[in-house]
């Protein structure tokens, strides 16, 4: 067996042995060198090349015939994210001995499972694009192209999908409207001030789910940020909303902070979210209002 660049060799015992010798050999018919030796029959070796290897175990003047190894390359270890335009990202560090890369669809059947391979790539990262709510299970695998017996055992990766597309924050103004009271029947007047926030989706796919911005609010770059608002950009299902086709992914949406001052600092987020999923941008956006309106 091979597991994390080792293989482990297990063999019968050969009668009246104190120790074994085991050699090794990339070719059966080639030379074998000696590796190591031990009092068991078992032995780990953490050197061996990636692809066939062939094993001879000496037991006094006794050899046995050569074992056949493949040594498969090590399953990757995969992290995922996702894009500006909502898209998962699978990413892993470079495999040794793994000059490509496949992606397989995993589907579990009544007999078990199956692999269906949707792509292959040189590079150590797979952006998947599909559309649709539904969750996608995904296997990574090394491949060795001299043997594919060699290639990973590869690694799942459940629950892949496109979520929102981000969005963020463009600018924003201060701005009031004029309202009147009355105290013990005198009338006043006064300026009702708030923010004009303008907010954009960095990417419009018109064939994808619902899609509205969330906007939140900190006094600090690090702070806690606070819910202010939402805007629909689209909805595929609510007739009576805007419809998905007017706009663009140039099209600037606002979003109203009812507690925007004059002359305070802000630090804004926009998040992106719809029933796929959400992603928010991770880089706020500093707003200072000016002391009269905008």
């Amino acid at each position: 067996s091979d597991i994390k660049n080792k293989v482990t060799l297990v063999w019968q015992p050969i009668k009246n042995a104190s120790s074994y010798t085991i050699y090794r050999s990339y070719s059966k018919s080639g030379t074998y060198k000696k590796i190591g030796t031990s009092s068991h029959p078992r032995y780990i070796d953490k050197t061996a090349k990636y692809g066939v290897v062939y094993y001879k175990i000496k037991a006094g003047s006794r050899w046995t015939a050569p074992y056949k190894v493949y040594h498969r390359l090590n399953s990757p270890d995969v992290t995922v994210t996702h894009n500006a335009k909502g898209c998962a990202v699978l990413s892993w560090d470079k495999i040794q001995g793994a000059d490509k890369y496949k992606i397989y669809n995993l589907k579990y059947t009544s007999s078990g499972y199956k692999l269906t391979r949707i792509a292959t790539v040189s590079g150590t990262s797979y952006t998947y694009k599909k559309l649709g709510g539904y969750d996608k299970n995904l296997v990574v695998r090394g491949v060795y192209s001299k043997n594919t017996k060699c290639n990973s055992t590869g690694t799942a990766v459940y629950g892949v999908r496109r979520v929102a597309p981000k969005s963020k924050v463009v600018s924003a103004d201060i701005k009031y409207e004029l309202g009147d009271y009355y105290v013990n029947g005198e009338l006043y007047h006064y300026k009702d001030y708030y923010g004009k926030v303008a907010v954009k989706t960095v990417y419009l796919n018109k064939k994808g789910k619902s899609l509205y911005i969330e906007l939140y609010r900190s006094t600090t770059k690090d702070g806690t940020y606070s819910y202010i608002g939402s805007v629909c950009v689209y909805n595929d299902t609510d007739s009576s909303a805007p419809s998905k086709s007017k706009y663009t992914s140039t099209s600037v949406y606002y979003i109203r902070d009812e507690y925007a001052s004059p002359g305070e600092t802000y630090y804004y987020k926009a998040l992106g979210w719809n029933s796929n999923g959400e992603s928010i941008d991770g880089t706020p956006k500093k707003i200072t209002y000016p002391s009269e309106e905008g």
